[in-house]
């Protein structure tokens, strides 16, 4: 690091002065580092690859590829047609039909909020809307993204809701992860939580790819797994209840002594019982 700082000091001009903008590395932050007096060097903030440029240098050049392949596909169509290319363009923006979308779903019983993110770092983030818990809702939204987009990404959180969701979507032939969801990252100090802030923040994340997945069972498993959760679950029920049953025949029936200092057993009447 000393050589490549001195090396970048030679070749500065004589009445310039450099600003470097490093990660938080520990070779950036050395006490060992010897930093020459013509550069400066800032240490960016942790967990904020979007703010180093060097970050978006590859979504530069993919970002350059889709706007070479639109312009080859119109001059295709002029040529081919003889008229002028139809507009690929959707309310006001241009059309990304060789891209990839993130698709952020807040489920509950009666609504799905839906949020989109676009591919790359300084792809747009926005609520689509909310849409009924339904079979056929959830297939026409898939239909609806499919005419615009190339690949769909679809995320929601794992809940009462169950797998019927995740099922349809790779039914339909697009991914879809099921989130855990005490593994998505919060800010501090973040404790507004509403469904249309969830499902922004499902499909930020999913493109950022800082989201955990869970392993989805097929139908046999997650009925196998149900019965044992559930017969666990009486097990652990008739446990506590007959500890309680016995806790209140020791408090209620005390032993009654008679002549002799044998005590009578009180409790058998209500062991029979």
């Amino acid at each position: 690091m000393n050589l490549h700082l001195a090396e970048l000091a030679e070749a500065i001009a004589h009445d310039a002065h450099a600003i470097l903008l490093v990660d938080q590395a520990s070779w950036h932050l050395s006490t060992r580092l010897v930093v020459p007096p013509n550069i400066t060097i800032i240490a960016l903030p942790p967990k904020c690859p979007e703010l180093n440029p060097v970050e978006n240098v590859w979504q530069t050049v993919c970002s350059l590829s889709v706007r070479l392949w639109l312009v080859h596909a119109m001059r295709r169509a002029r040529v081919a047609s003889g008229r002028p290319a139809p507009s690929l363009t959707h309310r006001g923006r241009a059309m990304q039909e060789n891209s990839k979308i993130f698709v952020g779903l807040d489920t509950s019983k009666m609504k799905i909020s839906v949020a989109l993110a676009e591919e790359g770092r300084q792809g747009e983030v926005r609520f689509l809307g909310e849409i009924d818990n339904s079979p056929d809702a959830i297939k026409r939204l898939v239909s609806k993204l499919t005419r615009k987009f190339r690949e769909l990404m679809f995320c929601y959180e794992a809940g009462p809701t169950g797998y019927g969701l995740h099922r349809q979507i790779t039914a339909l032939g697009h991914a879809c992860s099921v989130i855990a969801p005490s593994l998505i990252p919060k800010r501090a100090g973040e404790h507004v939580k509403t469904n249309r802030r969830d499902a922004l923040t499902l499909a930020r994340l999913h493109r950022a790819g800082e989201l955990t997945t869970i392993w989805v069972p097929d139908p046999g498993h997650e009925a196998i797994r149900d019965l044992v959760r559930a017969r666990e679950a009486a097990m652990e029920d008739l446990r506590e209840k007959r500890q309680h049953l016995q806790s209140f025949c020791e408090s209620a029936c005390t032993p009654i002594r008679g002549p002799d200092p044998t005590p009578i057993d009180t409790l058998a009447p209500i062991r029979e019982w």
